[in-house]
């Protein structure tokens, strides 16, 4: 039926929207995204509720992520982020695993690392092994766009988690049924962490 044939020509319409990026530039043409956008980096910036605040961070972080913010809008969205920080100087209730502060708008790249140092290099270099920090320790060496960027750690403190790490899967903690969940998502973010980071 070639181009006669309603229901291919829709169906080619469809991949074709679904296969190209959204024109961010022309958003405004659509729809006012400016007034819910604003709506919810005010919730970032007011609310301290961790899953308010989380879903809110995470949709924006989305957007930032697309090129979808306009630059004054990933300004105040920065603001927010980080108006109130947790005892390592992240982001506090932003529900989102420490490494995706190393792009997000908001804060010095200096100020990113050390908050980093003492929520991620720190305690897995003293022997604490949590999700989180294998995972964002897997992370930290890539660039939103996937792009290697070594996270270069001193020797010392990098042999110090590589011994932690290996030694984690035989662990009391890691073997007791109650921890599956937990040893099975550590045990998958070990090798890439030590791949991206460590070694």
């Amino acid at each position: 039926m070639g181009c006669d044939d309603p229901y291919r020509a829709l169906s080619a319409t469809v991949l074709d929207r679904a296969l190209t990026p959204p024109d961010w530039a022309t958003r405004d043409t659509n729809m006012d995204w400016g007034v819910r956008i604003d709506q919810i980096i005010a919730w970032v910036d007011q609310i301290e509720d961790k899953q308010t605040r989380g879903l809110a961070a995470y949709r924006l972080l989305k957007l930032f992520e697309a090129n979808a913010l306009r630059e004054e809008e990933a300004r105040r969205f920065g603001q927010a982020l980080w108006r109130f920080k947790d005892e390592d100087g992240l982001p506090a209730n932003a529900n989102l695993l420490p490494h995706v502060f190393i792009e997000a708008p908001g804060a010095d790249s200096k100020v990113v690392q050390e908050a980093l140092e003492k929520a991620v290099i720190l305690p897995l270099a003293n022997g604490k092994i949590e999700v989180d920090a294998v995972q964002s320790l897997a992370s930290m060496s890539y660039t939103l766009t996937a792009q290697y960027r070594p996270r270069l750690i001193e020797p010392e403190v990098a042999r110090q988690i590589y011994d932690h790490l290996m030694n984690w899967p035989n662990s009391a903690e890691a073997l007791n049924p109650s921890n599956a969940e937990k040893a099975h998502r550590i045990a998958n973010a070990i090798p890439r962490a030590l791949v991206a980071t460590v070694i």
